[in-house]
This record gives structure tokens, C-alpha cells and sequence, in this order.
């Protein structure tokens, strides 16, 4: 019997060990890891600077319970021809869509949409929120974002001529107002005659204002197609071959199309979607493939420049979307599917690092798949600001569904334990060391509010030659409370422990010494005042405190050999210990 019991809570441990890997549904988000809204779709979504979860006609809280203070009761009344929607600096949102022109059905207008951030009709734009523009064409936007300086881009497709289904890739540019932008291409439009017959779904505007669309090139077999424009609307002759980039994977399947793109910090773009290369037959396969600046690909990524990732052999698989986390790895999701009438189709999550190889330490050999019970595709993939993944979607049946899916992810800004940001405040300056080689800069904060709201007061590039630094405080400011923000160059955050000036005696609380160390029974602590000491292990669990005044010592003997601090608890200076 005992050892059937040690087996049992060996096999539950490793369920445990299982489920917080990343990549794995988050239990404790929804209804076991999800939430489904009936009458609803999935698609473009963002997170909100407080961490809400929008997704248009909804909004949730982190912890994907429904917002009920949004729209009137909890749902935005959007346009029925809204097709996507993008953020505004403001949090204001845009809609975009199409609507029936006057040419008998053969003509179709772009329309605009804005909303309030707490998701009412912006009565200031058009007539009660709504603008509609006829260029002459029958244009059916996809995709909508916002440029840096606030005006509004538009792209999808365009049909030129009726009689012919000639369709050809558009761009459109509005002001911040919703008017159009006469400066932008020809009176606000621009057209790639050049790509009759191609489909455009996704767009990204880089921070020089460029606009950057991308779908599929149809000349028989479709191929990646991306399209560079400058900010006056012209074809950009440093992309591509004159601003067009056409990437064939020369596959049997005809299906290779990006879905999404994305802009790494380097100005790499990441395209994702589906494409094939023979290797698997038929089946389309989630492809990502990663562009240099000026429309090459990058030959360092994946295998000269192309990942594929294959779910199963007897599959199509697609990427719909894709996420870059701050350490660089490339999130997808999208949906994996059978041929012909057997509607199987499965969320599909996967993660590769920053050079393309698949990351075994994710989901199962770097993949997930999700099946909820239905037809389903995801959409969209968001990463929250503790490092977990969303993918949002839809669940296609008579009454459609959207299904929001939460997986483990890893901690984007991890709280370092106190040895490693080590602080102290002596005769009014904050003094503080740390041995992290990976910091771009530091930006002291301070707090003054009763809610533990801290604001930055001072920034301080990270020097190569040393890890002390300090920083005069006023001598006003006795009630506030500082820490310090490290920025790595990863563009992840940590931050070291509160520190007050109202501490007891932390103006008087010099470095102190520990010896010997290592250590096997006792250690010996030697400070220049009283000190209140603890002693913890590397996980930050406390095993003692004890206050010195001047010299004292530490038992040791009983604990195991292995690393271990002494730390000061009035100025969170620490020291290493280690136990042999």
C-alpha cells in the first residue's frame, strides 16, 4: 500500500509539473483555462494599459470576467459592416468596414467607426460615430491601425472593374478627424495595379510612419506578398524589389498566405501564415518567415529564413496570428484542421525562439493544441503583462461563439529577490549596487500615495565599469517611500524592494561582514551598529532572524550544504553564505 501511494503522488506531481509549464491552459483562468461568449466572434483583440482584455463588442477584465461598466451592459453596439478595429492613443476605437455604394450593388464605401473608451458612440466624429468615403470602387477593407502621428490607415482589397473581378490591394489614409488625407497617394488612395487577383489581410506601420501590408501574391500558386509605402503614399524602392516583396516556397499546395505581421525591436518583420514546401505533401503548414529591414530574408532565421511547424501529418495547419515577447521569442496561434467535411478545427498554439527553432521548453515540443468541443480557430494572440498568452477566437456554428483561452507563459518582469538590487539610503543619498549585467538603465521611483502608486523622479544609464550607484535625494521629501526600476536590454523590468527614509536608524546602518565563508557550524556577523538580521534560502524563504550589535553568530550546522543570505533588514544590503 505505501508504495502504491508514493506512485500515486509521483504521477500527480508530474501532472502538477505538466500543467505550470508554459504552454499549458491556465486552470485558473474562466471555466478551466477559458471563457466562451455566445453571439459573439473572435478576432483583432487587444490589452488595455490596465490589463483589460478588449476584444470590440466586449471587454474583460484580466481574470476574464466580463466588464459590465462597458457599452451599455457590458456590450458595444458596433456597425453591422465593421470587419476590424483598431486603438487610438486615447483608447478611443476604430472601427472600419464597408457598406453598399450607389452603382447598383457594384460599388462598395469604406466605413469608420469611433467609440468612446468605455465603448459609446464618439458623437464628435461623423454623424453619431460613423463616416462612410466612396473613392470610385467597390474597396473592402481588412485591417485598421493608427500611425504614429495619429492619423488612420486603412488596407484590404479593392475591385477595379466589376465586369472583370479585377481585385488589387489598397491602402486609404484619414486624419485624426476622420477627413481624408489629400496628401496621401492619389487623394488618399493608393492601388497596386500590379497585383490584380491578390488578397491583403494584414497591415503594420513602423515608428517612421511607413506602412508595411501583406497577403498573398496570386499568379497561379499564391505566394508572401508584402507591399512597403512611405508616408506620402509611394511605393518604397528600398523594399523589395521597388517596394514589393514576393517570397515563393514554391510548394505544391496553392494555400501560402500571411495572415499577420509583426515588427521585432530590431525593424526585422515576422510574417506569419500558412504556406507548404513539399515536405508534407499537401498540407499547409503554419510559416513564419522573418524579413531584414529592406524586404531580404533573413537566411539566420529558421532554415534560411522559413519555419515551418506541422501538427500532423494528416493536418493543415495555420498561423493567424503572431506575438513577440520582450526576450524576443515569437508566439503563434491559429487553427489545425482536416480536409474535405470532417469540420475538426483546433486552437493551435506555438512558440519559437528568437531564431526561428521551434522551443521544446513550451506546450508539448513547443506546440499546443486546444480542442474545445467544436469547429474552432484563433484569431488573435496577446501576451499579458505576467508573461501569460491569450488566444481568442471563434467557435463557427449557428450561433457563433467567441472563445478567450489563457496558457501559462513565463514571468515578464519577475520581482528580483533583495540581494539582487541592493539599496540603502545614507545621510540623504540613495545608494544602491547591482551585479545584473544585463541593465540598460535604472529609473529611481518614488511613492508619496496612500494607494502605493510610484512615479519615476530620475533616470540613470547603466555603466559597464561598475554596478554602485547613487542618487541625492531632497531632504524635504522624509515621508516617501523609493525603489529602483531596472530596464534590461531585453526590455524586461525588475525592480528592488521599497525602501523608506523613515526606516528606523537607516541613516546610521553601515555595510557589515560575515566570515568564514564558506562556512560548515557557525558564522560570524560583524556590523558597525545594530543590525536586524535574517538568514534565507535561495527561494526567499526566512529560516531566523536575529539582531547584532556590533559582532555576533550564526548557527549553521543543521541546515543542508547549499547557497544561503544574510540580510540586512533596515537597508536590504545581503550577503551570500555558503553552507558546506
Amino acid at each position: 500500500m505505501k508504495k502504491k501511494f508514493i506512485w500515486i503522488m509521483v504521477f500527480f506531481s508530474a501532472i502538477s509539473a505538466a500543467n505550470a509549464q508554459p504552454g499549458f491552459l491556465d486552470i485558473k483562468f474562466g471555466d478551466s483555462g477559458k471563457i466562451i461568449q455566445s453571439n459573439a466572434g473572435g478576432g483583432t483583440a487587444f490589452i488595455q494599459n490596465d490589463g483589460k482584455i478588449l476584444t470590440g463588442s466586449f471587454r474583460f477584465f484580466p481574470d476574464g470576467k466580463i466588464d459590465s461598466g462597458y457599452g451599455i451592459n457590458g456590450i458595444a453596439i458596433i456597425g453591422p459592416s465593421a470587419t476590424n478595429f483598431t486603438l487610438q492613443n486615447d483608447s478611443k476605437m476604430i472601427f472600419v468596414g464597408s457598406v453598399a455604394g450607389d452603382n447598383n450593388g457594384t460599388d462598395a464605401d469604406i466605413s469608420l467607426q469611433r467609440l468612446l473608451p468605455n465603448g459609446n458612440p464618439d458623437s464628435s466624429f461623423g454623424d453619431n460615430s460613423i463616416l462612410v468615403y466612396d473613392f470610385g470602387f467597390r474597396e473592402m477593407p481588412s485591417v485598421v491601425q493608427v500611425a504614429p502621428d495619429g492619423k488612420i490607415v486603412v488596407a484590404g482589397n479593392v475591385t477595379t472593374n466589376f465586369s472583370q473581378n479585377i481585385i488589387c490591394p489598397f491602402t486609404a489614409r484619414f486624419m485624426p478627424d476622420g477627413s481624408v488625407d489629400e496628401t496621401y497617394g492619389q487623394g488618399g488612395e493608393t492601388i497596386w495595379t500590379t497585383g490584380a487577383g491578390s488578397d491583403i489581410n494584414a497591415m503594420l506601420i513602423d515608428p517612421n510612419g511607413e506602412i508595411i501590408i501583406g497577403g498573398a501574391f496570386d499568379n497561379g500558386p499564391s505566394a508572401f506578398l508584402m507591399l512597403r509605402y512611405d508616408s506620402k503614399g509611394l511605393l518604397d524602392k528600398d523594399f523589395g524589389n521597388d517596394g514589393v516583396v514576393i517570397t515563393d516556397l514554391k510548394g505544391e499546395s496553392s494555400s501560402e498566405f500571411i495572415y499577420q505581421l509583426a515588427l521585432q525591436k530590431d525593424g526585422k518583420i515576422v510574417a506569419a501564415g500558412e504556406g507548404n514546401s513539399n515536405l508534407f505533401g499537401q498540407k499547409a503548414q503554419m510559416t513564419v518567415i522573418r524579413y531584414n529591414i529592406n524586404g531580404s530574408v533573413d537566411s539566420a532565421f529558421g532554415k534560411e529564413g522559413v519555419t515551418f511547424i506541422k501538427f500532423d501529418n494528416n493536418d493543415h495547419s495555420s498561423a493567424r496570428s503572431v506575438a513577440i515577447q520582450n526576450n524576443g521569442k515569437i508566439v503563434l496561434s491559429g487553427v489545425n484542421y482536416k480536409d474535405g467535411k470532417d469540420l475538426s478545427w483546433d486552437f493551435t498554439l506555438a512558440r519559437l525562439n528568437a531564431d526561428g527553432v521551434i522551443d521544446s521548453s513550451f506546450g508539448i515540443n513547443g506546440k499546443q493544441l486546444s480542442d474545445f468541443g467544436g469547429v474552432e480557430i484563433s484569431n488573435s494572440v496577446l501576451i499579458q503583462a505576467d508573461g501569460k498568452i491569450l488566444s481568442i477566437g471563434t467557435q463557427i456554428g449557428s450561433i457563433p461563439s467567441m472563445i478567450i483561452a489563457r496558457y501559462l507563459g513565463n514571468p515578464t518582469n519577475p520581482r528580483p529577490t533583495i540581494a539582487q538590487i541592493k539599496r540603502w539610503i545614507r545621510n540623504h543619498i540613495l545608494h544602491f549596487e547591482d551585479a545584473n549585467t544585463n541593465a540598460a538603465y535604472y529609473v529611481i521611483e518614488k511613492s508619496t500615495a496612500s494607494n502605493g502608486a510610484y512615479v519615476p523622479v530620475t533616470k540613470i544609464t547603466a555603466n559597464a565599469t561598475t554596478n554602485n550607484y547613487s542618487y541625492s535625494l531632497p531632504e524635504t521629501a522624509t515621508q516617501s517611500t523609493y525603489r529602483i526600476k531596472a530596464v534590461n536590454k531585453d526590455n524586461s523590468i525588475t525592480y528592488s524592494s521599497p525602501i523608506s527614509r523613515s526606516d528606523p536608524a537607516i541613516a546610521g546602518v553601515a555595510s557589515f561582514k560575515i566570515y568564514p565563508n564558506p562556512a560548515k557550524e557557525r558564522i560570524t556577523v560583524e556590523t558597525t551598529g545594530t543590525a536586524q538580521l535574517r538568514l534565507q534560502n535561495s527561494n526567499g524563504r526566512v529560516l531566523l532572524t536575529q539582531t547584532v550589535n556590533g559582532k555576533g553568530s550564526i548557527d549553521i550546522s543543521k541546515l543542508p550544504n547549499g547557497i544561503y543570505y544574510v540580510v540586512n533588514t533596515v537597508n536590504g544590503e545581503s550577503l551570500k553564505v555558503v553552507k558546506e
